[in-house]
């Protein structure tokens, strides 16, 4: 690719290679491109992501860096949507909706807008949130992305980091040092690379083994980095604890000089990394229909006889699908039930000591301590359930999705191999594998509704005796019935949850058939468009040559 572009070169080009897609419909790209059309018109600031799994420290990190409890931290998931920091004169929040319409909040109640328990699911159809703060001068030309979570049960968070990708300049994977490189984790950063130059590790959480450790899990990163991914990677280690200044000092230090000092240079490199990348997969496409337009009647008939032999194959794919996911459904149903069982004796033992302890506050007669007893189990009980919830049910989706999903992954990579070697055979060209993007559907996190579970047996009189004489008595019948409650909600938890991931893994299933099914038909259509077409695929690969966009050698 021709160097040292100016942006209105970018932009020219860009244009010309959209029209192309467009025309050719090579619809793949169209996100790609968006994003760098919105990243050249921002040439002022570079976007630095920060993308990391779902409690890995990306939250804590942007607040030690700003300096203060700006983004909100906790045991949860969080960030619900993208949150864009960058400095300002005047501190202040504004919310952009998916409409377009722009509010002004107060920082303080940004949980209400970008928590996940505030705003679940995105509600309140919330774009993002930009904010401003003065404490950000050492930062100007730098924008902070605080990303949604990735892994968690709320699949919806992932995806939108995920889309936000191709619009980031600079990237800092957060990985915490007990969870240290996963193949997700190697996939991110793979597919990171597509989109910016600037991919650097953020190994939080290092205060929680020792500096000997750090080492070796940074060495271990490094080698595995290198064998699977054949690059050198930044590795930043970093601890909001006290006595951690200097590992904080270095990353920040990185941030402001390495990247904000030299904006200029560093945004040219990003912009002209995303251009490269897109002219690249739009050359791929259009020597795939070119290639089909130039074969021989014999090879296309040929190959298009063995994708319809695909086609008739798909029936016993799907068949080995279904077998694999009933195989995973019934495994999971008994993991769970096992899984919130195991949670009754804790969380009983929790709620009876709270129990005991409120009471004694409770006085008047039985009647009220009924009353009083009705609005502490709806407070406590579903309190202290619903954490239960949230963490057995991110443990079997993690555990599950995952699973479903390598198992169709294998199955369409199985599929892609087939059709690329066939049409090697016949083409006598590399065909690329298209990458399945799995939307997974998110289990829905069920409510934690306690109904009135309370039914007073006593008669008239009982029911207004005093409490300070009845207290043991009246206080030995709510806490007997804890168990009972308690089991009912586990068990209607652990079939919610089981229904939930059922039909994520069945939706995950059909998505893998429906690729298959497009993959098909795409290359089955091509085939027989691509000879009537040939002189434009022609014209487009000498128009992106004549105006610089592929190098002469292509």
């Amino acid at each position: 690719m021709k160097n040292n572009k100016t942006l209105d070169d970018h932009r020219s080009q860009m244009r010309l290679i959209s029209r192309i897609c467009s025309d050719l419909r090579i619809e793949s790209l169209k996100p790609q491109i968006a994003a760098f059309n919105e990243i050249v018109s921002e040439k002022n600031v570079i976007n630095v992501a920060i993308l990391g799994r779902f409690k890995s420290g990306k939250s804590s990190f942007l607040n030690s860096l700003i300096g203060k409890d700006i983004v909100p931290v906790g045991i949860l998931p969080l960030t619900a949507i993208i949150t864009r920091i960058r400095y300002g004169n005047k501190d202040k929040a504004e919310v952009i909706s998916l409409d377009g319409k722009i509010k002004s909040i107060n920082i303080a109640d940004l949980p209400d807008y970008i928590a996940e328990e505030r705003n679940p699911e995105n509600i309140k159809n919330i774009d993002r949130v930009d904010i401003t703060l003065s404490v950000l001068k050492d930062y100007k030309n730098i924008q902070f992305v605080d990303t949604p979570g990735m892994g968690s049960v709320h699949q919806h968070n992932t995806e939108t980091s995920r889309s936000w990708m191709p619009r980031a300049g600079a990237a800092f994977l957060a990985i915490s040092i007990d969870h240290p490189l996963s193949e997700d984790d190697i996939e991110l950063l793979r597919e990171l690379e597509k989109h910016t130059p600037e991919v650097h590790i953020l190994l939080t959480k290092i205060d929680i083994v020792s500096s000997k450790e750090v080492e070796i899990v940074i060495r271990f990163m490094r080698a595995q980095i290198r064998q699977k991914l054949n690059k050198e990677t930044h590795i930043f280690s970093f601890s909001n604890r006290p006595g951690y200044r200097t590992e904080r000092s270095s990353v920040f230090k990185f941030i402001r000089e390495a990247i904000g000092g030299r904006q200029v240079e560093k945004l040219g490199e990003i912009i002209q990394h995303k251009f490269d990348v897109i002219a690249i997969e739009c050359y791929k496409y259009i020597k795939l229909g070119l290639s089909a337009a130039k074969a021989d009647q014999e090879s296309n008939k040929y190959l298009i006889q063995q994708i319809r032999h695909e086609r008739e194959s798909l029936p016993a794919v799907q068949d080995e699908i279904c077998v694999i996911i009933d195989e995973l459904r019934q495994k999971m149903q008994t993991e769970a039930q096992d899984m919130f069982d195991k949670q009754r004796v804790h969380v009983l033992k929790i709620l009876r000591e709270r129990l005991k302890k409120d009471m004694r506050g409770w006085n008047g007669n039985i009647g009220k301590a009924v009353e009083d007893f009705q609005r502490w189990e709806e407070k406590n009980f579903i309190a202290a359930l619903k954490p239960v919830s949230e963490e057995c049910g991110l443990q079997l989706t993690d555990n599950y999705s995952s699973a479903s999903l390598d198992s169709c992954l294998r199955i369409v990579r199985a599929f892609q191999g087939r059709l690329a070697n066939e049409i090697e055979r016949s083409l006598h060209i590399h065909f690329p594998a298209a990458k399945f993007e799995v939307k997974i559907k998110e289990p829905k996190i069920p409510d934690v509704f306690i109904g009135n579970n309370f039914t007073a047996s006593w008669d008239i009189i009982w029911f207004l005796a005093p409490m300070r004489i009845f207290r043991p008595l009246v206080t030995r019948n709510f806490v007997s019935r804890l168990p009972w409650h308690m089991g009912v909600s586990l068990s209607r938890l652990a079939s919610q949850w089981k229904e939930a991931l059922s039909n994520s893994m069945d939706n995950v299933a059909q998505q893998a058939i429906d690729f298959i099914n497009k993959e098909i038909d795409t290359v089955e259509n091509l085939l027989i468009s691509a000879p009537d077409r040939h002189h434009e695929i022609e014209n487009a690969i000498m128009e992106m040559k004549s105006k610089g966009v592929l190098p002469d050698d292509k």
